[in-house]
């Protein structure tokens, strides 16, 4: 029996509500006038609901606690998925313009980790929080789940046991 439905709500960016702190990745994709491949635009349901203004996650939390379902918002707290495709709409403008904020030093992965923004800033730190607590506080959801494994680096690799603190201070927040 399913009783949880843990949805991937966001990251630097907005997935799947209108947040007043940070973009949203559907804001962005138009503002750069990209367009999806592979599908038909009129049958992504979350893209056409917000084009018409209508705000999707309440609609789904509704739906999944109308079916006995707890609604858990997922956050990836460091995802790199971007750096295949930095001009996409899934880079964050945060991203693009704080380039001295990434994980230099991550050599992981062929650098892929190395995209990832390092969480001894406090500008990283906030921005995250943000969007975590704009969704805690404006929605109707039975917990969050900050998702801390999707990409493993959060400090550089030679300062992360001596900065472990800062990480533990932010969930701790």
């Amino acid at each position: 029996q399913v009783d949880c439905l843990c949805w991937c709500v966001g990251a630097q960016l907005a997935y799947a509500w209108r947040s007043k702190v940070i973009e949203n990745a559907f804001d962005v994709r138009d503002r750069l006038g990209l367009r999806n491949t592979g599908y038909q635009e009129d049958q992504d349901v979350m893209y056409s609901l917000h084009r018409q203004g209508i705000d999707y996650l309440p609609l789904l939390i509704r739906r999944a606690h109308a079916r006995g379902l707890m609604f858990v918002p997922s956050f990836r707290m460091n995802d790199t998925h971007h750096k295949s495709t930095p001009n996409d709409a899934l880079a964050p403008e945060f991203w693009k313009t704080h380039q001295h904020y990434r994980l230099w030093d991550s050599t992981d992965g062929k650098s892929y980790y190395n995209a990832a923004l390092d969480y001894s800033y406090p500008e990283v730190r906030n921005r995250y929080r943000d969007g975590v607590v704009e969704v805690a506080s404006e929605y109707d959801v039975d917990g969050i789940e900050l998702d801390f494994t999707r990409s493993p680096y959060f400090f550089q690799p030679s300062e992360a046991w001596e900065k472990r603190g800062i990480l533990t201070a932010f969930v701790r927040e």
